[in-house]
């Protein structure tokens, strides 16, 4: 048994799973975000956040939290 293999492979396949969904539910639990609207486009790992009803503030966090998704490698801010 290949525990170290077992883990790589186990992450890619998250990496290719998350999708919006996954983000918009993490973005939800949080009491402050899940008022604010925003898009959310996911593939392989990469996710991208759009909205125009932001303050510096908030967006640190929303990025924090998309960031904190199991199987995001990247979060793209295209917030203001």
């Amino acid at each position: 048994m290949d525990l170290q293999r077992d883990c790589t492979l186990t992450d890619q396949a998250e990496r290719l799973v998350v999708g919006a969904d996954r983000v918009k539910q993490a973005l939800a639990a949080d009491e402050i975000v899940a008022k604010i609207p925003i898009e959310v486009d996911a593939k392989e790992g990469f996710v991208r956040l759009w909205s125009d009803q932001t303050t510096a503030e908030e967006r640190a966090k929303i990025v924090q939290i998309a960031s904190g998704v199991p199987g995001v490698e990247h979060v793209e801010d295209r917030m203001r």
